[in-house]
């Protein structure tokens, strides 16, 4: 992000809530495997998320399907703000 706004390349940003949505699989060795990017915005966060979720979450043993939420908010200028999490659910969760 910050590359971005350096090098002028905001066209991927809107002012407000921009949000990323991923789905995978949690195999039954607690692995996150299969990932699909289910919303309209965040080709360009895609690679780096799941290739750190593959090589650094850990989940339990439990096979099942899990979304990652990622919102980021742009008030204007060169700030912004970013939460994350985990869940059950592609819908946003609620605690953004």
């Amino acid at each position: 992000v910050e590359n971005d706004f350096r090098t002028r390349n905001v066209d991927f940003y809107t002012i407000g809530d921009n949000y990323l949505v991923i789905q995978f699989s949690v195999n039954e060795e607690g692995k996150a495997v299969h990932f699909d990017l289910v919303s309209p915005w965040g080709n360009q966060f895609y690679f780096a998320i799941t290739t750190a979720i593959q090589n650094q979450a850990i989940f339990p043993k439990v096979a099942r399907t899990m979304y990652f939420h990622l919102k980021l908010h742009f008030p204007g200028g060169s700030m912004y703000q970013y939460s994350f999490a985990f869940s059950d659910s592609r819908a946003t969760p609620s605690q953004f």
